[in-house]
């Protein structure tokens, strides 16, 4: 601050500090974030007092259960070395800041006797002086953080009333965000669209009460680019081909945990407006997350003009983020990489079925199958003619009634691996086991058409 060097120390005082811990992102860089806790600040004091159980400073009686204790202050390594150092395992985990030293430490077991707590300095956390909102989680009161800048004019500075700053204000809202999570999960639901900056200026106009009086705000909803599935961008769409290592794990199984993951990679916490997607990020993250399950994972183009390596990186704008719409039949078990499975299929002539606009089903949304939009053909695929609902997304559908639980009919398990349902209903009538393995045969007819459905699920499946 040129004209006033010294508000660091008019705004924090030297008494307040700031806990930090650091933490592995996915794109596996460390970052630092601060930590909250139940935090113990005997700074102060030359002795404490310590039971079993509870802890108190020497100069007056405050007994504290440290049982769920993250953070101990004190002046002095001797501190340490003198009441928390102990042979009971008492404070294991606890960390430790020595004003002194300006070092953290964590109590650790030591590698001989694991009963002894011993101070192990460590890099992983960190102290700063500095303010910030409520980090102890003992205090009766959590205050967040406010800082208002307020900047007068010196008296020899003319102030031009005009706008002189123009604020872009990037928004993704709760409702729109629910929206295109619904999109992805249920069957037959269609993109939504961003709100308007007319919708989100007159949703945010509090915000104006904020802004000094030269300044204009200008409200755009973030939005999302999708990535890899049927419904993205032609240059976007991709399979991905994979390596299985266990072959204890179906096939659909291994599509379906990569789904998943993918799903878990791309979530909007994740990322920051206009970042950059790198797949060796995302294969990374699929290696963590399947580990010993897979080998290798490449990532395909469709379209013939582009070339092995197009996808490796996408760059958004400036207001978008990425989400997934790739479908178990956008993924590939091969036994190797090789030239031969590394090349570019030429998919331009062929007719895509996107299971998400078909309406009649089955489809498995979070491992539950079978399930119909319709509730004619729920009842038409159930031995009792009779089906149950289940509400996803704010969406009602319906499973048949008298099918075999986890062979037939799946409550949140479901992976693509059961028997069709003709060979259920075929023990209740031959009419019934006829519509079903209808039903089964044009379901696995659309997953043909998109490359292969899979078993079990077909072209039905869809998450």
């Amino acid at each position: 601050m040129p004209d006033r060097p010294l508000q660091f120390e008019e705004f924090v005082d030297s008494n307040d500090l700031v806990y930090f811990e650091k933490y592995t992102d996915f794109d596996g860089y460390t970052y630092e974030k601060p930590s909250k806790g139940e935090i113990l600040d005997f700074r102060g004091e030359t002795e404490l007092v310590r039971t079993s159980t509870t802890i108190s400073p020497g100069s007056y009686s405050n007994p504290v259960a440290f049982a769920n204790t993250s953070w101990i202050v004190v002046d002095t390594y001797s501190m340490v070395t003198t009441y928390l150092q102990n042979n009971d395992t008492l404070f294991k985990g606890v960390k430790v800041y020595v004003v002194e030293d300006d070092k953290v430490y964590i109590m650790t077991p030591n590698s001989t006797d694991a009963r002894q707590m011993r101070p192990v300095e460590t890099t992983k956390c960190s102290v700063k002086q500095g303010r910030g909102e409520t980090q102890n989680t003992l205090l009766p009161e959590q205050i967040p953080m406010v800082f208002k800048w307020e900047h007068i004019a010196d008296k020899d500075v003319r102030v031009d009333p005009s706008i002189s700053n123009v604020v872009e204000m990037t928004i993704l809202t709760k409702t729109y965000y629910n929206q295109v999570l619904k999109y992805v999960n249920v069957p037959g639901t269609s993109f939504p669209l961003a709100p308007t900056s007319n919708n989100l200026a007159a949703q945010f106009s509090s915000l104006n009460e904020f802004k000094s009086a030269s300044d204009s705000i200008i409200y755009k909803s973030g939005e999302f680019r999708r990535l890899f599935g049927a419904d993205a961008d032609a240059d976007l769409q991709a399979k991905f081909r994979v390596v299985k290592l266990n072959s204890n794990i179906s096939d659909n199984e291994i599509k379906s945990k990569i789904i998943k993951a993918m799903n878990r990679y791309f979530d909007a916490n994740n990322w920051e407006f206009g970042e950059t997607f790198y797949f060796t990020e995302l294969s990374s993250y699929i290696h963590q997350q399947l580990d010993g399950m897979i080998g290798s994972i490449v990532i395909i183009p469709k379209t013939s003009r582009s070339q092995f390596g197009d996808l490796f990186s996408v760059r958004p704008e400036a207001n978008e983020l990425f989400i997934s719409t790739a479908k178990v039949n956008d993924i590939e078990i091969v036994s190797k990489l090789s030239r031969t499975t590394l090349e570019i299929e030429d998919t331009s002539n062929v007719n895509v079925a996107n299971d998400a606009v078909n309406t009649a089903g089955p489809y498995a949304i979070n491992g539950y199958y079978p399930l119909y939009a319709d509730e004619s053909l729920s009842n038409a695929a159930s031995p009792l003619g009779t089906s149950h609902i289940h509400k996803f997304y704010g969406q009602v559908f319906y499973m048949p009634d008298g099918l075999v639980m986890n062979k037939t009919m799946f409550h949140g398990n479901y992976t693509g691996d059961s028997t069709t349902l003709s060979s259920s209903s075929s023990s209740s009538s031959s009419s019934s086991s006829s519509s079903s393995s209808s039903s089964s045969s044009s379901s696995g007819g659309g997953g043909s058409s998109s490359g292969g459905g899979g078993s079990g699920g077909g072209g039905g499946y869809g998450y």
